[in-house]
């Protein structure tokens, strides 16, 4: 919860110092090694709907890894984010890689017209090295 609330007010990531990307990722790193050990594709935990709470990207002035231009300075102005959201499914017969990743980006032109854009493609686990 303390990590929730050190991301709360930076957009994600974006409006976030130096000093707060930095407590923040170390935070992050700390989680990361207490479930370092765990296969959580095996165990079925790593499959659920989430929503994006932080993306630590040193700089989204013209794009962000979460979002791409859709999040960079000129695109959070014309379309401000209303929804960023990664989810994690089983695959389905005849797919392929570890799992199915959907990431949704909910944004609205001038604030006011939504938009929602969709990426669906495989999610393959990330050997431990």
């Amino acid at each position: 919860s303390e990590l929730l609330s050190d991301v709360e007010q930076s957009d994600r990531g974006v409006a976030a110092t130096d000093d707060e990307r930095s407590r923040i990722l170390s935070k992050i790193t700390q989680l990361e090694s207490l479930g370092a050990s765990k296969d959580y594709f095996a165990d079925k935990l790593a499959f659920g709907k989430y929503e994006v709470s932080y993306v630590g990207a040193a700089s989204s002035r013209v794009a962000n890894p979460a979002g791409g231009r859709w999040r960079g300075r000129v695109g959070r102005f014309v379309c401000p984010t209303r929804g960023l959201y990664q989810h994690i499914l089983p695959l389905e017969d005849g797919e392929e890689g570890d799992a199915l990743a959907v990431n949704l980006l909910q944004v609205a032109l001038f604030g006011l017209l939504p938009i929602a854009v969709v990426l669906r493609g495989p999610a393959t686990r990330l050997s431990p090295e």
